[in-house]
């Protein structure tokens, strides 16, 4: 509880406001032009949130995030194109409503939805963020056989029609799976260099 309140006091600060009305704004922007996704917006914030507090940074990112979820839903009910993949469910109920003049139903529909899970999935994420990490960790080779072939099974439900596609889609990522760490800095993908060169 004591990080708890130590964060919400670091997010009143009005700096860290500032930053979340700006995180706000920029979202809903983000989610109002197609093309542009939201892990790309939060990629791309990233290069200058560099240069604020932690606080700042995280609480404009949160914000592009949040707001972007809400923001991809307005031109998918108003034109029937979805700012991000994520909306195109809301094509098929939202633009209907829209025709039928009922466009600002279907916004504050989606915007109460939106708010609604993304408080229910911050609670869960607060109260269920260790417990989830803990049970994470004590995975064994066991446990990740298992999940490996669920991994195979779901690649052969998926590409039932086209069998050949599927093996060569799940050998690829088993090859890409299987490199690990370079064995003298033991780092992933590193290469070192040989430390007893003599110069010429």
């Amino acid at each position: 509880m004591n990080a708890l309140v130590d964060g919400l006091s670091a997010l009143f600060e009005p700096t860290a406001l500032l930053c979340l009305v700006i995180g706000l704004g920029l979202g809903l922007l983000v989610g109002v032009f197609p093309g542009i996704t939201i892990s790309m917006a939060v990629a791309l914030a990233t290069s200058f949130t560099l240069t604020l507090e932690p606080a700042q940074g995280l609480a404009m990112l949160l914000a592009i995030y949040v707001s972007a979820q809400y923001g991809d839903r307005i031109p998918s009910i108003l034109v029937n194109t979805p700012g991000t993949p994520a909306a195109v469910a809301t094509t098929l109920d939202g633009y209907p409503m829209a025709r039928k003049g009922q466009a600002g139903l279907a916004l504050s529909v989606s915007a109460i939805a939106t708010t609604v899970g993304i408080l229910m999935s911050m609670l869960v994420l607060v109260f269920l963020a260790r417990p989830i990490a803990d049970f994470a960790l004590r995975f064994g080779p066991f446990e990740m056989f298992a999940l490996v072939v669920f991994g195979l099974t779901v690649i052969i439900s998926i590409a039932s029609q086209s069998l050949a596609k599927g093996i060569f889609a799940g050998l690829l990522g088993i090859a890409l799976g299987m490199v690990g760490l370079d064995p003298s800095p033991a780092t992933p993908g590193s290469t070192s260099a040989p430390t007893n060169s003599r110069v010429a």
